[in-house]
């Protein structure tokens, strides 16, 4: 409680016209998310997972905590991947030209062809540490 509160009275400064976009992660919601994590979570600061513009730019922010390990809260998690699933079809649909993945957890991720449109999926990490592979 009192991290969040010295968190929000640091940031209170922020001029309004700059937007502060808060994701989760594992020093968050843990390593392993469950219901009360994520719930304390969004009680301080949002949503988990969301998506917003900016200059033509639809920009997704996802939880990937539930990637590493969403055994603690599987309902939260499959809601998250149907959400990304319909998020992403609503941009194919949209005509959305530019998407940039906003996540904590680097995950390494490879595009999958779906006819008129795609989307990125998680794989396995790289076998070097750090590394990921671009989309292509």
């Amino acid at each position: 409680q009192d991290a969040t509160a010295a968190f929000k009275q640091v940031f209170s400064d922020i001029h309004e016209d700059i937007s502060l976009v808060c994701l989760c992660g594992n020093h968050d919601v843990g390593d392993r998310p469950t219901p009360t994590t994520i719930a304390a979570w969004k009680g301080h600061f949002g949503d988990d997972y969301f998506s917003f513009f900016v200059n033509g730019v639809k920009f997704i922010v996802i939880n990937s905590q539930y990637l590493k390990d969403g055994t603690g809260a599987p309902e939260e998690g499959a809601a998250q991947e149907a959400w990304l699933a319909g998020a992403l079809a609503a941009s194919t649909r949209a005509g959305t030209h530019w998407q940039v993945l906003v996540q904590q957890v680097l995950t390494r991720l490879s595009r999958v062809d779906l006819g008129a449109g795609t989307t990125a999926r998680p794989s396995p990490p790289a076998a070097t540490p750090g590394a990921s592979a671009p989309l292509r």
